[in-house]
């Protein structure tokens, strides 16, 4: 029996080293949050460039990127599937959150490579968003200077009003959390989700896998904060 209970230890111990996927941490080992200066549209687009070849979907309306890393030998693979969301920060600014699930046959080496892709993206976001900063250079004076005096500019149409940039802010939350919203039919992201909308009507969905869709029509006015939270039911199958 002693022999036994020793070749069963062992061969728990061996399967223990593969698996098939790794859930995200509750502490994670890299830098997970930073907060920019720049307005939320500036850090989206340097998103993008940080995620470059890697990139797999994007969503303006909730500044949401998503990019795919991969390693694969003979014997192991290792995907890791990034998302980064940018968010108006309580103090000024834009603050980005950098978030990783990890499917791997291995658990030895997850950690720095976890490390290396989010030091690479933060990296990339600090350069990308210190050129877009840095002052453009003022364009040359002419040698010799004109001999016909320059036209006067045609003074500038009046505004006919802002209503079609108008917009409020929904916050959607659901239960359970991480399910799909649609707004208008559009993907616009997962709960809990800030979106920026028109002000007006919209078609709001929300769905996840092995629930029914919660569908309702919404309204929100011009700089109007408001709350949508969908109860989520089981379907049944």
């Amino acid at each position: 029996m002693p022999n036994v209970r020793l070749a069963i230890a062992a061969l728990l111990g061996a399967s223990a080293m593969f698996v098939t996927s790794q859930p995200q941490l509750a502490a994670e080992s890299f830098d997970t949050q930073r907060t920019y200066s720049a307005p939320v549209d500036r850090v989206y687009a340097a998103e993008l460039q940080a995620a470059g070849a890697m990139l797999k979907r994007s969503v303006e309306r909730s500044c949401t990127v998503q990019f795919q890393t991969n390693e694969a030998v003979t014997t192991y693979y290792r995907v890791m599937n990034w998302k980064a969301t940018c968010r108006n920060a309580p103090s000024g600014g834009t603050t980005v959150t950098l978030e990783v699930q990890v499917q791997s046959t291995i658990v030895w080496g997850n950690e720095e490579a976890k490390q290396k892709v989010a030091a690479q993206f933060w990296s990339d976001m600090d350069k990308v968003l210190a050129q877009a900063s840095a002052p453009s250079a003022a364009p040359p004076t002419p040698a010799i200077s004109s001999p016909h005096p320059a036209a006067e500019p045609s003074p500038a149409p009046p505004a006919t009003g802002t209503a079609s940039s108008a917009t409020g802010l929904a916050h959607i939350t659901s239960e359970p959390s991480g399910a799909e919203i649609e707004v208008d039919g559009e993907y616009a992201g997962n709960t809990p989700s800030d979106l920026k909308l028109k002000a007006g009507a919209h078609n709001l969905k929300i769905s996840k896998k092995g629930f029914a869709p919660w569908q309702h029509a919404i309204k929100i006015d011009s700089g109007e904060s408001r709350t949508f939270a969908a109860d989520l039911q089981k379907s049944g199958q």
